[in-house]
C-alpha cells in the first residue's frame, strides 16, 4: 500500500444551496450584468477546478503514470 505522505490531493466542490431571494440586489436566477460582473446563482463556483481534477484523474488512469516524489 501506498503511503499518505506520497497521496495526491485534488480538491474541488460542487454542492446545492437554496436561495433566498429576498437576501438578493438582483434576480439570483438571472445572470444579470452589473458594472461589469456578472451576479447570479453559481456565476462563481468551483466547477472549472471540478473539471480539471476529473480531467487529471482521467488522464492518469488512463497513461498509467505513476507519480514520483522528489
Amino acid at each position: 500500500m501506498a503511503a499518505p505522505s506520497k497521496a495526491l490531493l485534488l480538491v474541488a466542490h460542487m454542492d446545492v444551496v437554496g436561495v433566498d431571494k429576498s437576501k438578493w440586489t438582483v434576480d439570483p436566477f438571472g445572470a444579470v450584468v452589473k458594472d461589469g460582473y456578472l451576479y447570479g446563482r453559481g456565476a462563481i463556483d468551483d466547477k472549472g477546478m471540478l473539471a480539471a481534477n476529473l480531467a487529471a484523474f482521467i488522464t492518469l488512469k488512463r497513461t498509467n503514470l505513476r507519480l514520483i516524489v522528489t
